[in-house]
């Protein structure tokens, strides 16, 4: 399965409110890797913007200013994990200003 995850984004920390942001995942020790991307936003509740899909990308415009937590996990496609588990993930914050 897959052992390794990392996400990162296309811009720098931070930006202003509203910048477009492209978050990008990727994974070892597996064939056929899909993701689900989750985002916590200041003061809010979890969100889960992509379920698990193939996409390696998330287009992300947040629209309201202070630190964002963001979280993908990764699980090999067909793989031996039930339908909503994980194998691994990674994490990440962003700034929006």
């Amino acid at each position: 399965g897959c052992s390794v995850a990392a996400l990162s984004a296309n811009k720098s920390n931070p930006q202003p409110a509203m910048t477009g942001i492209s978050l990008s995942a990727s994974a070892s020790g597996c064939s056929s890797p899909e993701y689900s991307y989750y985002v916590l936003p200041p003061g809010g509740t979890w969100q889960n913007p992509q379920g698990y899909s193939s996409t390696a990308t998330l287009p992300w415009t947040p629209s309201s200013p202070g630190t964002y937590s963001l979280v993908v996990w990764v699980r090999q496609h067909a793989g031996p994990t039930t339908s909503n588990a994980f194998e691994t993930y990674a994490l990440a914050s962003f700034t929006l200003t």
